[in-house]
């Protein structure tokens, strides 16, 4: 009986659409971790002479997100703990690498729309760069399809 059950319900949904949404609860918790390195070696011949050079940096970029309010389906209040957010640049020659904390880091910041604009406690005046960074929008939000899709389909994100 399962089996056919199973099956069943396999036959219906493969005629289905499915549509896959973002929706917030109030104390859903998002945490994302972004880890750069990069390193560059270079290599410059002049003549007779070979002179090589390198320089190597890294970051962490460690937030977490948790929704304060929800209202019809769309976070209005939302804690930002930017609990890491730095860059460490080794310079050529150099034998350690120097540490560069960003505005952010270590900062609690409460975002809320407000009479359709966004405001922020906890940071006073940020600039365009920072306020690009402090969305109310889940970001992996915009990896979901556009319109529904049938069950085993595919989209592409650009």
């Amino acid at each position: 009986m399962k089996l056919c059950l199973t099956m069943l319900g396999a036959l219906l949904l493969a005629q289905d659409k499915v549509e896959l949404k973002f929706q917030p609860r109030k104390g859903d918790k998002i945490t994302s971790i972004e880890k750069t390195t990069m390193s560059l070696k270079i290599k410059v011949k002049s003549g007779d002479k070979e002179q090589e050079s390198s320089f190597e940096q890294r970051g962490m970029d460690k937030k977490v997100r948790e929704i304060l309010e929800v209202k019809d389906g769309r976070c209005v209040k939302l804690l930002l703990d930017v609990q890491e957010d730095y860059e460490e640049n080794k310079e050529p020659g150099a034998e350690n690498f120097t540490k560069k904390e960003n505005p952010l880091h270590g900062k609690k910041i409460t975002i809320l729309e407000k009479d359709g604009k966004v405001e922020y406690e906890g940071i006073e005046n940020p600039d365009a760069k920072t306020k690009k960074s402090l969305k109310l929008q889940d970001p992996f939000s915009r990896m979901f399809p556009k319109k529904p899709l049938a069950v085993g389909a595919s989209w592409e994100v650009s």
